[in-house]
């Protein structure tokens, strides 16, 4: 049963975190359009994430919990393959996708139909990624056409798993801040996978140890 007066304190603690977002940007709320509205919109996404799911709201828009499984974007650009990104990590149990700030919008019609309803469930961030990585204290794994065989590899407990540019794959800046660089071995001719069809292969590898 869900009581009115607890509705009603989560809606002044919502509006309570959105004007102090506002703030920080220096953007008042009910005056023009934010120059960075963008900003604003993914920490009402964060904030809305945290609220159905029951949890307590965090101080950050782009708060990742640094010990548990995540999925780090490199510049991805499909929106279809953002969406089903998303609907991957939801059947993996994947909490937090984290992107580079020029990865294509979660918000984008394409992206959000492809989620198939995934996006309520699972937080998606955008943030400088050669900042954010070093800070991280799991193990780094690069997704690459030439590295370590997935299928010989022993994956540690949590770790965070990097999938790059359709086109360009992953960046050498990023690479560099991986600890491992792996790779699906080819049997056939095809020159690469799809970014969403190699991320299933690998996240299912990497939770291949909580399955069996």
């Amino acid at each position: 049963i869900v009581k009115l007066d607890d509705v009603a304190q989560q809606a002044k603690t919502i509006a309570s975190k959105i004007k102090g977002i506002a703030k920080k940007m220096s953007v008042h709320i009910g005056s023009d359009l934010p120059y960075d509205f963008a900003s604003i919109k993914y920490a009402i996404h964060d904030i809305y994430l945290h609220v159905i799911s029951g949890e307590t709201l965090v101080q950050s828009q782009f708060f990742v919990n640094a010990r548990n499984n995540q999925l780090v974007l490199d510049d991805i650009q499909d929106p279809g393959n953002l969406g089903t990104l998303v609907r991957i990590c939801d059947w993996y149990g994947i909490k937090n996708i984290v992107c580079s700030e020029h990865s294509v919008d979660i918000y984008n019609p394409k992206a959000i139909q492809a989620t198939m309803g995934s996006i309520f469930r699972i937080a998606v961030h955008y943030t400088n990624l050669e900042t954010y990585l070093p800070q991280l204290s799991i193990p780094i794994f690069a997704s690459v056409l030439t590295g370590e065989n997935v299928y010989q590899m022993k994956w540690p407990e949590d770790c965070a798993l990097i999938i790059g540019n359709e086109g360009n794959g992953i960046s050498d800046k990023i690479l560099r801040l991986s600890d491992a660089k792996i790779t699906i071995p080819n049997l056939g001719g095809a020159e690469s996978l799809n970014a969403s069809t190699a991320a299933a292969i690998l996240i299912s590898e990497m939770n291949r140890y909580k399955l069996v």
